[in-house]
């Protein structure tokens, strides 16, 4: 059974390191998305991952359909350009 995505972003926070600490292994940021009312599942980013990447695997996992995979690949990589353009700031 396939479901489609939808992302709530009105309780949305950024927290960022500095550029160094993302060399870690730990994510960058982790991004929690909930399926449907009392199931909710994360997906865990760096700054090198890949959204086409990152996006498949949790579709594939959580049995959601190409439209969902889209637009969570859109949200991951706009996640990314902010988190990126917020270390070069600090």
């Amino acid at each position: 059974m396939e479901r489609d995505l939808s992302l709530n972003n009105e309780n949305e926070t950024l927290t960022f390191a500095r550029m160094e600490d993302f060399n870690k292994k730990e994510p960058s940021y982790i991004m929690t998305i909930e399926l449907e009312r009392g199931k909710s599942d994360i997906i865990q980013i760096h700054l090198d991952s890949s959204p086409d990447e990152l996006a498949f695997e949790f579709c594939k996992k959580n049995h959601l359909n190409l439209k969902a995979m889209q637009f969570l690949s859109s949200e991951i990589e706009k996640l990314i350009v902010k988190i990126t353009i917020q270390c070069k700031k600090s």
